[in-house]
C-alpha cells in the first residue's frame, strides 16, 4: 500500500505504523534510515528512538526556516524507517551536521 496524503496537512502519511515521516520543505533532499534491534536473546526490541536535529535550518529555495523539534519514531517489531533531511543537501543552510538517535 503506498503512502497517502493528509488533507489538513498535506504531508505524505506512511502505508503501515514502520515509517515515519515528517513535513519538510520540498526542497529538501530526504534520506531513509532503517534499523533494527534485538535484545540479548535476539528478540525484537520494543520502544521508541528519538531524533532532534542539533540546529535551526533555512531552505535555500523558498526561505522556510525549520526549528530543531523531537521526531519520535516507535519500534515495531523491533525496526523503524524513517525519512530524514540529508545533512549534505545544498538546498538547506547550515549543512553538514548530524541528527543523533536517542
Amino acid at each position: 500500500m503506498p503512502p497517502t496524503t493528509d488533507p489538513l496537512t498535506k504531508t505524505r502519511r506512511p502505508p503501515d505504523d514502520l515509517e515515519a515521516y515528517v513535513a519538510l520543505p520540498p526542497s529538501y533532499n530526504l534520506c531513509t534510515l532503517r534499523g533494527n534491534f534485538v535484545d540479548l536473546l535476539g528478540n525484537p526490541a520494543t520502544g521508541q528512538i528519538t531524533f532532534t536535529a542539533p540546529t535551526t535550518t533555512v531552505s535555500i529555495g523558498d526561505g522556510i526556516t525549520v526549528l530543531p523539534s523531537p521526531l519520535i519514531v516507535m519500534l515495531v517489531n523491533g525496526k523503524f524507517q524513517v525519512q530524514l533531511p540529508a545533512t549534505d543537501d545544498a538546498n538547506m543552510t547550515p549543512h553538514g551536521w548530524t541528527c543523533p538517535g536517542r
